[in-house]
């Protein structure tokens, strides 16, 4: 049986605990100075913490050659702003329908529009911070996650529909609506100044109701 090992610790120098006493002051000042200064700048604030959930949302200007996501990202910068509570941001993200610049929250969702089990992936991923893309295709290797769990799971999203400006869908069909790019933009242009969407070339819009889902499994 080992021994013990007697340590000696050896007592602090007055003089190097009002060293670390100083510095100690010294850095709560610091950061209290750099607090206040932000607080006078509101946008650094907004700024900062965008850079983070552009990298968590994986935000991008063009999620697809024939949408821009301006309105979306606004909304991110406007939900930072306003310090939105984070359980009504991610239910507003999750649930939201229409149009991308009239919910733009709608932006999440076609940020992978037209990938439905990627989607399914990342949004576990942002946040429920776990992984399991693995099941996509088999019973995940080093997690309790089933092939069968992941498309139970995946079903809760399959009813998500979308159509574009470039030629439409079943959606549109089911509706029985024109889906022209003349028609969509003209109903944007109203909701903006001067009749300037941001991202004006390309817009998409998104519907995750209950018909959809009735008429994806009839």
């Amino acid at each position: 049986m080992k021994q013990p090992v007697e340590m000696v610790v050896a007592p602090v120098i007055a003089a190097r605990r009002d060293e670390v006493s100083v510095a100690a002051n010294e850095l709560d000042q610091l950061i209290e100075a750099k607090l206040a200064e932000l607080k006078q700048k509101p946008n650094a604030i907004v700024s900062n913490m965008y850079n983070f959930w552009a990298d968590t949302l994986r935000l991008v200007q063009s999620p697809t050659n024939n949408m821009v996501a301006d309105p979306y990202l606004a909304y991110v910068k406007d939900s930072i702003r306003e310090n939105k509570q984070y359980d009504q941001w991610v239910y507003e993200m999750l649930t939201a329908d229409g149009k991308l610049w009239e919910h733009p929250a709608v932006g999440f969702q076609l940020r992978d529009d037209g990938m439905p089990l990627p989607y399914v992936d990342n949004t576990v991923r942002v946040f429920l911070g776990t992984q399991i893309g693995c099941a996509q295709c088999h019973n995940h290797p080093f997690d309790h996650w089933t092939q069968h769990q992941f498309y139970e799971l995946a079903a809760f999203t399959t009813g998500t529909k979308t159509r574009n400006l470039s030629g439409g869908t079943d959606m549109g069909k089911a509706k029985g609506k024109a889906n022209s790019y003349r028609s969509l933009m003209t109903q944007a242009e109203a909701k903006y100044p001067n009749n300037k969407v941001p991202g004006h070339h390309c817009q998409s819009s998104l519907e995750a109701s209950s018909w959809c889902w009735l008429h994806r499994t009839n």
